[in-house]
């Protein structure tokens, strides 16, 4: 997990936790921490066993094409949704983060949506408000681009139900966060 999804980086632009089709395309911006680039490993680094990844110019806003979404969903996206549904979010993020990393098109950006929900869930369990309402917005945000499925994941299930956990955060506020209904937590759904 990155710095940046520890501390729950914050939405910009003063949109916050508002979805494109509501807020409009400048509206869409989210500060989605390690979302801005990603360079190849500074050459004294390459003894590390860290994986390295392509250098691709991210977006940190749609639109995002959504062409691979008929392609069937990766090996690596069924484990980080399955890590997900057990509510192992640390878990799913790196697993998730990986293939975000890796994949070169745009269907990246469903990956890391999954991811920031994930991630927004774990803040929760870490008693983050800040950290929670930041990522499950950044999180619904970005998967807007894949309505209403993409790789069999029912993306307008996931959006819907993280929407309704998002306005309970909302509404209890920092200092009634541990009250939050865990069993709102969805599932990531797939479709056959």
């Amino acid at each position: 997990m990155t710095d940046a999804d520890r501390a729950g980086g914050e939405p910009a632009g003063g949109e916050r936790g508002r979805a494109p089709s509501e807020a409009g395309a400048a509206g869409a911006v989210a500060n989605l921490g390690e979302a801005d680039t990603i360079d190849q490993p500074d050459p004294a680094d390459t003894q590390s066993e860290a994986p390295s990844f392509p250098r691709i110019k991210k977006r940190r806003q749609g639109p995002y094409a959504n062409d691979d979404c008929g392609a069937p969903p990766p090996a690596d996206l069924l484990k980080g949704i399955h890590e997900f549904n057990e509510g192992e979010f640390f878990e799913q993020h790196e697993t998730l983060e990986l293939l975000w990393r890796a994949t070169e098109s745009d269907i990246r950006y469903l990956y890391q949506g999954v991811l920031l929900i994930g991630v927004g869930f774990y803040h929760l369990e870490q008693d983050n408000f800040h950290g929670t309402q930041a990522k499950l917005a950044a999180g619904t945000e970005m998967l807007e681009w894949f309505r209403p499925a993409c790789q069999t994941v029912d993306v307008d299930d996931l959006i819907a139900k993280s929407r309704v956990c998002l306005e309970q955060v909302r509404a209890l506020g920092r200092e009634r966060l541990q009250e939050f209904d865990r069993s709102l937590i969805p599932r990531v759904k797939l479709l056959s």
